[in-house]
């Protein structure tokens, strides 16, 4: 929680949400992903090398899709909004990767 003490010496609290982001996986077999178009104005492609489950997240955290992945690839986003978001892909191995989507 944060607090804004005002001119007035009234307060307001308001919620706070961490985001922890991987940039990159050093010595991972199964990372990077790849994903395109990036930024998009339609549907993304994520490109996986082994079996993962993704998460897309808003940049509230919350989670707006769920996949399990069994191939290779995935291809949505034509109904999200435009605006940013984050692919986080957890795999089989225990690697976690995050990716940032940009929605155009």
């Amino acid at each position: 929680m944060s607090v804004i003490k005002t001119s007035t010496g009234c307060s307001r609290t308001s919620k706070t949400t961490t985001i922890n982001i991987t940039c990159k996986i050093e010595d991972d077999a199964n990372a990077p992903a790849t994903v395109y178009p990036n930024p998009s104005s339609k549907d993304f492609e994520i490109i996986l090398n082994s079996e993962a489950s993704i998460e897309i997240l808003n940049v509230a955290g919350q989670v707006v899709k769920r996949f399990d992945i069994t191939s290779n690839n995935i291809s949505f986003g034509s109904e999200l909004q435009p605006g940013l978001y984050f692919a986080k892909i957890s795999y089989s191995n225990g690697a976690v990767e995050t990716l940032k989507l940009v929605k155009e």
